[in-house]
């Protein structure tokens, strides 16, 4: 009996987030305090939308939110572990806002040493490939800088 209620309570959190992300891409700190008093469930239902939702907007603003959540040092690294693994996985998106806004994220989380060097590590090797990426300067110019984030000095190509 208790499952559905966790499903549904779940469920609205999930929507109580997505409500939120609009505020958290425009800077609203009430809304980034918000997640973070959610803590460990916000960063979940996060990489939740980032894999999953249709909406390429909506997965941009997650990955933007969790890279805030990354930079503010806010909740515990093992709580932030998993999102690097799925930001990973958006860094190979075909929508190219959404590779570089993941790219940002793991620049952010890297700047603030929110997980290990060893978390971060995976990361590398995909960022590298991004500088080839022939559809957008931005993402080639964002993976270069998160780079220099995550490993503490400028990437030669």
């Amino acid at each position: 009996m208790k499952e559905p209620q966790t499903l549904r309570l779940k469920s609205e959190l999930q929507i109580k987030i997505e409500t939120l992300l609009p505020d958290i891409v425009t800077g609203s700190q009430l809304a980034l305090e918000e997640l973070v008093r959610i803590g460990k469930p916000a960063v979940e239902i996060l990489i939740t939308i980032l894999l999953s939702d249709e909406d390429s907007d909506v997965r941009y603003n997650a990955a933007f939110a969790l890279g805030l959540i990354g930079l503010a040092k806010a909740v515990r690294a093992e709580v932030l572990e998993p999102a690097v693994g799925a930001l990973i996985v958006a860094l190979r998106d075909e929508d190219y806002n959404l590779r570089e806004n993941s790219a940002w994220a793991l620049g952010e989380i890297g700047k603030a040493k929110a997980v290990s060097a060893e978390v971060l590590e995976p990361a590398i090797g995909v960022l590298i490939e991004l500088l080839d990426d022939n559809t957008n300067y931005q993402v080639r110019n964002t993976a270069n800088w998160a780079l220099e984030q995550i490993t503490g000095s400028p990437y030669e190509f």
